[in-house]
């Protein structure tokens, strides 16, 4: 690993970037970008494992344990219904004070992101980036046995709510921190699909805002039922999804 190491820095070293002066005469500069985009992607490819174990798992770890906590507070201290229609408030607010025709999205940053693709788009100042903190369970009816979750809770969340009270969803993907909101708007499938349909199959009501504010709630026999057709595989480019049942 040592030998691998030097001959990286090595080679990094010895690479310039060849700028022409004013007088034709070429002059040579090390490329310090270059250099530690080279040293970084080594790193990453060559030595994966120990980035993973000193890095990546030790801050997983800690992630997970603030959510539970907080999830937690939320529980014992606040009225879940209560706070989600504050936050619900919060968000017309912004999707009205938007620009004029302004293109909208959420303003999730692309770490908190299960997919690769690139975020850039909302870094274009024509976007209105929307702030939607919805991370909480609203509610569980085991009477029903419905569940009423906000569109940011994930997996593994909404799993270690349910399983004390010894029940689970019929479709549970492997990944913890995928969200109720991305396994709608997108494609949520595992195992039990072959019996159950795909994750959107299992839902029975979307709570969305519609691109100049309005808030609804769409079914599968209300007079939005097209748009609860609709919802699953959208990618948010129809409203908002702001809870689910």
């Amino acid at each position: 690993m040592v030998v691998e190491f030097v001959s990286v820095l090595f080679a990094v070293a010895v690479s310039v970037a060849v700028v022409k002066g004013d007088n034709e005469r070429t002059k040579s500069r090390f490329d310090i970008n270059a250099m530690m985009r080279t040293f970084v992607l080594y790193v990453l490819t060559e030595h994966r494992s120990l980035v993973v174990t000193v890095f990546a798992l030790p801050m997983s770890f800690c992630w997970d344990t603030a959510r539970c906590i907080r999830a937690y507070y939320i529980k014992l201290t606040k009225d879940t219904n209560e706070l989600h229609h504050h936050r619900v408030e919060r968000i017309v607010e912004q999707v009205h004070s938007r620009p004029p025709n302004s293109p909208m999205c959420t303003a999730r940053p692309g770490w908190m992101s299960i997919s690769l693709s690139s975020r850039n788009y909302k870094k274009d100042p024509k976007w209105k980036p929307i702030e939607v903190n919805l991370s909480d369970i609203i509610s569980i009816d085991l009477k029903n046995q419905v569940v009423h979750v906000e569109s940011s809770v994930s997996i593994g969340e909404l799993t270690k709510a349910l399983l004390p009270l010894g029940y689970t969803l019929p479709i549970v993907p492997e990944m913890d921190d995928l969200t109720v909101g991305g396994l709608i708007n997108g494609t949520g499938v595992e195992s039990s699909s072959h019996r159950y349909g795909l994750f959107h199959e299992i839902c029975a009501e979307y709570e969305l805002c519609l691109g100049d504010g309005t808030v609804v709630t769409a079914t599968p026999d209300n007079e939005y039922s097209d748009l609860f057709s609709a919802i699953p595989y959208s990618y948010g480019t129809l409203a908002l999804l702001l809870s689910a049942k």
